[in-house]
This record gives C-alpha cells, sequence and structure tokens, in this order.
C-alpha cells in the first residue's frame, strides 16, 4: 500500500516536471512580461480590487478582459508586433507622465510664478508675480502683449 503512495507521487512529479518542460519551451518564443501587460495586470489587479466593494458584473468584466489582454501578451509569439504595441503605449505614457510632472511643477510654483498664454501662438508663458502690469515677450513667436503678473 505504500509502495502505491510512492508511484503515485513520483507520477504527480514526472507530470508537473513535463508541464514545467512545456511552459519552459513555450516561453523560449514568447514575448513575456514588457511595460504593457505589466500595466495590464496591474489595472486588472486594482479593478479586481474595486470589485470586491463595489460588486460590478461590468468591472469584474474589465478586470478579467485585463488579465486575458496580459496574458495574451506575455504568451504571444508575434513580438514584433507586441514590441510597436508596446513602444506606442510607452509614447503616450510618457506623454501623460510629463503633463502631470509639468503641472505637480506649476502648482509647486504658483506663489512665485503666473502662467499666461501667448495670445498669437497659445505658447504657455512664465512671469514672475507681483510685478504690476509688465510687457510679456513669446520667444516662441516674438509677439509682445501687455499682462498683469
Amino acid at each position: 500500500m505504500w509502495f502505491n503512495n510512492i508511484v503515485g507521487i513520483f507520477m504527480i512529479k514526472d507530470r508537473f516536471n513535463e508541464l514545467k518542460r512545456r511552459l519552459r519551451r513555450r516561453m523560449m518564443n514568447a514575448n513575456g512580461i514588457d511595460t504593457l501587460s505589466r500595466d495590464a495586470l496591474l489595472a486588472g489587479m486594482v479593478l479586481g480590487i474595486l470589485n470586491i466593494f463595489l460588486n460590478s458584473s461590468f468591472v469584474y468584466v474589465l478586470s478579467m478582459a485585463s488579465y486575458f489582454y496580459s496574458l495574451f501578451r506575455i504568451f504571444s509569439t508575434n513580438k514584433s508586433r507586441r514590441r510597436f504595441e508596446n513602444e506606442t503605449y510607452m509614447t503616450y505614457r510618457w506623454r501623460l507622465v510629463s503633463k502631470v510632472q509639468n503641472l505637480k511643477k506649476q502648482i509647486a510654483l504658483r506663489k512665485a510664478y503666473r502662467y499666461l498664454k501667448c495670445p498669437n501662438c497659445g505658447q504657455k508663458l512664465r512671469v514672475p508675480r507681483k510685478q504690476g502690469k509688465i510687457e510679456v515677450h513669446c520667444p516662441k513667436c516674438g509677439h509682445h502683449f501687455d499682462s498683469r503678473s
């Protein structure tokens, strides 16, 4: 009887090793984890936690879709297409992060500077506060205009 248990344990171990070998072989040609798949996993986790509190089927479906999309990207063998998607995502992500950083900087400096827009080209300009009425020169288009700081 104990012999059958030992044989069963070895059979399970062999099946597990075979599964590991197949997964290792599959992952050699796969895309792997990149920024987009990592962020999709993170979004799935956040939506899953949010679903605990909201108990919404829509949030649940979004969470599962995010998980499946991330797994699709990780196990995909079309590396050139996944690389292009990741580069496009990184471009948009960088734009968003830089806008947030610029907004944080403006909020931190709002007591010392005032931000204006050039009426000619729309360029954002920074002028010192509490200078009264000043003439502002736009470095982009060369337009001069008066404003209060």
